[in-house]
């Protein structure tokens, strides 16, 4: 899957496709320090709820938002194949922006709360703090992927000036 000009579209396909895993993971890390809080309050916590529970979540987390974004993911892994960014500004900004709005797009279809349509719900739910927090995780989460699976932009040949 990789062309005759050295763009990496498997690593990037795949690794924007589990951009909802990082999320669950770093909620996982959020739920670890909350029961370490707990631990300083005097309440006793056994193994089991101290570093099973915590990880048996984050990986369940992690596997249902994968699951459940996976239709979007796929639309956006694609789309940013076939734009080729590079790890620079523009490809960082592209990537930010495709994250948030398709993260955003999607929630406004699958948000249980229907009774609207689907323009008028993108319209309403734009102003609502669960609109403006899933943009911002979606765009920031697959900026973070990017920052690891977009390639460097190659330096042209010829003097290098440093």
């Amino acid at each position: 899957m990789q062309a005759m000009n050295g763009y990496p579209y498997r690593r990037v396909f795949i690794s924007f496709i589990f951009a909802p895993a990082l999320y669950a993971i770093l909620g996982l890390l959020a739920v670890f320090y909350y029961e370490i809080l707990n631990l300083t309050d005097g309440k006793e916590f056994g193994f089991c709820d101290l570093f099973i529970t915590p990880f048996v979540a984050g990986f369940l987390a992690a596997a249902v938002s994968v699951f459940l974004f996976l239709p979007a993911t796929v639309m956006l892994a694609f789309a940013c194949s076939l734009l080729k960014p590079k790890k620079n500004i523009l490809g960082l900004s592209i990537c930010f922006f495709l994250g948030g709005f398709g993260a955003y797009l999607w929630w406004a279809l699958i948000y249980p709360y229907r009774k609207i349509g689907y323009l008028d719900a993108l319209l309403y739910y734009a102003n609502t703090y669960n609109g403006i927090s899933t943009f911002l995780y979606g765009a920031i989460f697959l900026t973070i992927v990017s920052l690891w699976a977009l390639p460097k932009k190659k330096e042209p040949m010829g003097v290098r000036f440093t």
